[in-house]
């Protein structure tokens, strides 16, 4: 009976990695990392797996497989210069046995303004060994599967096969572009190619994912130039990457507006606005401020609404409130609360304009509430309402 293997972990230098890569994202990248407390990995110490998926999902789930690309080409960016140097390396230390004469269209120029060439099915050996050195110099597992291997299907044809610790299918937009990242360098100048996923093939297991892709090469007709394809190419990602960042904010801009709105119903102006503009403290504190309250009720509510249908009362109270209301906010009170027949405002705070205009306004917005009292009891009146609301008001300034 074999042994069960031991669980895939990934060394923080894995991750750091990854967290290097998403500095091309900038604050994006950040809020990112700080929400899924990924802020101070050590590259010695290991992490369950899931860390690396649970940051990319919560990419992917904000600004979609955009940020994927670009993560997995800035991944790429950074792989590069360690794969020309590795490649340097190895052609330095096979000068005695040179690699095999092949006709042109077989071959890879694979350093710019140099005549160094490799056979493309050594070259893509050579590729695949920089997947397989990567994962496992970041994967610390008793399971052999997690690595890259290599195949040759074809004339200019072949299969790549990678086992990734910490990724998954959805995340195959980061790896594609990973893998373009990496082989763009060396190729872009001569060779169109191309990675067509093996969606059958690739499988999940508990720890990462084995993608399987199909790599393809074409010859071009005419050399390019390496950095201007890059560059373009790396353009292309971020503006797309851009885009999603602006659609997302746009799509939190629109779901502040829509709780602005609610919340508006349910607090006074004044509030709500120092709220969503940041000038509001909700930090739970007790504080002593000197207030001029104004307090109003309905004189014998309870018999006149006796006297009224439902319907009536419901109408009448509301005029009266939304009439009272708008006198309220128009002068620059605080709406308080509504208890019944009775409202609650009061002058000097959130804002104030001293403790004597404060005072002034709340006089003023009385018997403005006055005037209009005698306007609705004249309107209600002719109506049919018979006895119209009589209001009763009171001020007080003090703590």
């Amino acid at each position: 009976m074999s042994k069960p293997h031991r669980p895939v972990k990934i060394y923080g230098s894995a991750l750091n990695a990854t967290i290097k890569a998403m500095d091309s994202l900038g604050k994006v990248g950040s809020e990112i990392l700080e929400h899924n407390n990924a802020a101070n990995i050590k590259d010695e110490a290991l992490y369950p797996t899931s860390m690396r998926s649970i940051i990319y999902d919560s990419l992917f789930d904000r600004y979609g497989e955009s940020v994927l690309r670009a993560i997995g080409f800035a991944m790429g960016d950074i792989w590069a210069p360690i794969a020309s140097d590795k490649l340097r390396k190895i052609i330095k230390n096979s000068s005695k046995k040179q690699f095999k004469v092949l006709p042109n269209d077989h071959v890879v120029h694979p350093f710019n303004r140099s005549k160094i060439t490799i056979s493309l099915d050594d070259f893509v050996v050579f590729y695949t060994s920089v997947w397989d050195f990567a994962i496992k110099k970041y994967t610390f597992a008793g399971d052999s599967s997690y690595r890259a291997i290599s195949e040759k299907l074809g004339k200019l044809k072949y299969r790549l096969i990678l086992k990734s610790p910490g990724t998954r299918r959805r995340h195959l937009a980061l790896i594609r572009e990973n893998l373009d990242g990496i082989i763009l360098p060396f190729v872009a100048r001569e060779w169109e190619h191309s990675f067509t996923w093996e969606k059958s093939k690739t499988k999940e297991d508990n720890y990462g994912c084995r993608f399987v892709f199909t790599l393809e090469f074409r010859k071009k007709d005419r050399s390019g130039n390496t950095v201007a394809l890059l560059t373009s190419k790396r353009k292309s990602i971020m503006d797309e990457f851009l885009h999603s960042v602006l659609e997302y904010s746009e799509d939190q801009r629109n779901k502040l507006e829509n709780l602005s709105g609610k919340l508006g119903k349910y607090i006074p102006p004044q509030i709500h606005d120092a709220l969503f503009t940041g000038k509001y403290d909700t930090g739970i504190t007790t504080r002593r401020k000197k207030l001029t309250v104004f307090f109003s009720d309905i004189a014998n509510f309870t018999s006149t609404s006796e006297g009224l249908q439902p319907e009536d009362l419901t109408k009448y109270l509301n005029e009266y409130f939304s009439e009272m209301t708008t006198i309220a906010l128009r002068c620059g009170a605080t709406i308080d609360k509504y208890i019944g027949d009775a409202m609650m405002v009061f002058f000097g705070d959130p804002e104030s304009n001293g403790e004597k205009e404060d005072a002034r306004a709340c006089v003023e917005m009385a018997l403005k509430m006055q005037e209009r009292m005698n306007e609705l009891q004249e309107k209600w009146s002719n109506e049919g309402f018979a006895d119209p609301f009589q209001v009763r008001m009171g001020i007080n300034t003090g703590y």
